[in-house]
């Protein structure tokens, strides 16, 4: 199969036989030789659509405030102490 490159041997009826996951591109391509063109247009629609889209603090600054004053209340470490110089 040209432009398949990899691990293949020949069996003992002298059969080229292709290991893996290349036998089944080469199968995938043969069913729809745009097989991995979809998948590629479908995972940059994915990135468009939710790749770059602000989530939890990012989209809100104001809940990321709240929610630090909220932990720094229920701190364990105990009252900051001032070094004296």
């Amino acid at each position: 199969m040209p432009g398949i490159r990899g691990v293949d041997y020949i069996d003992e009826n002298g059969i080229r036989v292709l290991t893996g996951g290349l036998k089944a591109a080469a199968v995938n391509k043969a069913k729809d030789p745009d097989f991995y063109r979809k998948i590629a247009l479908k995972a940059q629609e994915s990135w468009r659509n939710n790749g770059r889209a602000p989530r939890g603090f990012a989209a809100d600054p104001e809940l990321a405030r709240i929610a630090g004053a909220k932990g720094g209340r229920k701190s364990r470490r105990g009252p900051a102490k001032k070094e004296s110089a």
